[in-house]
């Protein structure tokens, strides 16, 4: 666990950067634990290898880690608040997987900046081959930020509704590359801009699992919508995620805005469509696949 003057230093980091890394919190043995707990999940046993939103759903052991206090005292020091465990993500990041675009946490998750904290533990060693972490130093005194549209070369390895965006900003800041050895720790800031690079190995993988953090009592946004269509009551249908897998799925709004109702997908919507002769047929994007079921509506007609 770290001492005071660790975690001094940690927090000056942080609040001078937008990020500090701690070596060695966790121990070779723990990391490999953790990886085959991973290899339970659902995107391994696939084969997809995609990232996964919130693994402890399905592998609760997982919250052991989450709540570690070598990791829980650390984010402590760096929020105003008293420390909960907000979501996970376990990352595979097989050779040949693209890094994920530039981006703030808490354009996601809107919690008041100083209330909300990422911790990036690397389960393998880590260098800017298979895929380290880019941080932009500075760019955590940014407010969020809008984004824009990006092309996407290849879907390989990364879920393609999460990489489909950058943030922009018009500031220029330096690029870090952030390599850490098995068992480190990367704590971030809400707001600091980060990617990552590709993994160009031909034989390394890249394990983390990525644990946030949120001050008990604060605001944050459950998911947010992408995609949206309208039926012709006037009712807008929008498509929702990126809060966790009880936010995937569908959200019919009233004209006043009141919700009528909500249809619960296994993914994040990122699109959606009325079609069918009769347009009450409702075709939905999701990461892997298009979901399509007949709906008590009719989608209002393209003009």
């Amino acid at each position: 666990m770290a001492d005071r003057q660790d975690l001094d230093r940690i927090r000056r980091e942080y609040h001078d950067q937008g990020f500090s890394v701690v070596e060695g919190l966790f121990s070779a043995e723990e990391c490999l634990a953790i990886q085959k707990i991973a290899e339970r999940l659902p995107n391994f046993v696939s084969g997809s290898l995609l990232p996964v939103m919130n693994p402890h759903r399905e592998q609760p052991k997982l919250l052991t880690t989450m709540a570690d206090d070598r990791v829980v005292s650390i984010v402590r020091r760096l929020m105003d608040g008293t420390p909960v465990g907000l979501q996970t993500q376990y990352f595979f990041c097989q050779p040949g997987t693209r890094g994920f675009s530039a981006h703030q946490d808490n354009y996601y998750v809107r919690a008041p900046q100083d209330k909300f904290v990422s911790a990036w533990l690397a389960l393998e060693d880590v260098r800017s081959e298979n895929g380290a972490l880019i941080v932009q130093p500075g760019s955590h005194r940014e407010p969020v930020l809008e984004v824009r549209d990006i092309p996407q070369p290849s879907f390989f390895g990364q879920d393609r509704n999460h990489n489909r965006q950058e943030c922009v900003t018009a500031n220029a800041y330096p690029k870090v590359s952030v390599e850490v050895p098995q068992g480190g720790v990367v704590f971030l800031h809400s707001h600091v801009i980060h990617s990552s690079n590709d993994n160009v190995t031909d034989n390394r993988f890249r394990r983390v699992l990525l644990m946030t953090y949120l001050a008990e009592g604060a605001d944050f946004r459950p998911g947010f919508t992408d995609g949206i269509r309208c039926d012709t009551d006037g009712n807008v249908w929008c498509g929702w995620g990126w809060g966790g897998p009880d936010t995937n799925g569908v959200r019919v709004h009233a004209p006043n805005g009141d919700q009528l109702a909500f249809l619960h997908t296994p993914e994040v919507i990122s699109n959606l469509v009325f079609g069918g002769t009769k347009r009450n047929q409702l075709f939905m994007t999701g990461s892997t696949s298009i979901y399509a079921l007949y709906v008590n509506a009719v989608g209002h007609a393209l003009t």
